[in-house]
């Protein structure tokens, strides 16, 4: 995992390591649109935007934007 994420999360005020933070992304996708792919929730920007919001809420870091979540996101399922 590269320093660049750590200091990415550390300017979203987000406390988490970003190992742990890629693993609650697919956990917290799973949970919230389980008949999608990662994929599928890219391409339909409204549940996009809501599953970001989730993500904000979730984390309590509201600073967070959608294009580093779901840039995250992506990442963590190419890492597979």
């Amino acid at each position: 995992m590269s320093r660049k994420h750590f200091v990415e999360l550390e300017e979203f005020e987000c406390d988490m390591d970003p190992s742990d933070f890629r693993e609650m992304l697919e956990e917290q996708k799973s949970l919230t649109s389980p008949s999608w792919t990662i994929d599928d929730l890219v391409c339909h920007p409204d549940q996009a935007k809501e599953y970001c919001n989730h993500i904000r809420a979730f984390t309590r870091c509201p600073k967070m934007t959608d294009i580093f979540i779901l840039r995250q996101l992506q990442n963590a399922r190419k890492s597979h």
